[in-house]
């Protein structure tokens, strides 16, 4: 497909995203499932701390279960899909399978410092 530009000059457009390119499903579920995961602890955890979100917001506790909730599980996720879709959309296939999965480790070694931490 074609495009003509506002000066008039032709630009390739993208081409097809290929259903092909799409990474085995393990390599997303190395984001996925750790994310689950500390989305059922944070929920777990979070009658326990009920009293203290009652009081002051600014508690480690608190900023512990908001940080588990957010970089845990929202951010893993979001990560996680875009090893599954990134590559359909651009046509490439993920070569470097073993790189990601050391990515999604050091991710989550880095959100469960953060976590423990507070």
């Amino acid at each position: 497909m074609v495009m003509k530009s506002a000066s008039g000059a032709s630009a390739q457009g993208p081409g097809p995203a290929f259903l092909s390119e799409v990474p085995r499903p393990s390599l997303p579920m190395a984001f996925f499932l750790p994310a689950v995961a500390l989305l059922l602890a944070a929920a777990f955890a979070a009658p326990f701390l009920s009293a203290k979100m009652a009081d002051w917001t600014y508690q480690q506790e608190i900023l512990a279960l908001v940080h588990t909730v957010t970089l845990g599980f929202l951010l893993a996720v979001f990560l996680g899909a875009s090893v599954q879709l990134l590559p359909v959309v651009a046509g490439v296939t993920v070569a470097r399978t073993l790189l990601v999965r050391g990515a999604a480790a050091c991710y989550f070694a880095g959100t469960l410092g953060m976590v423990f931490h507070f």
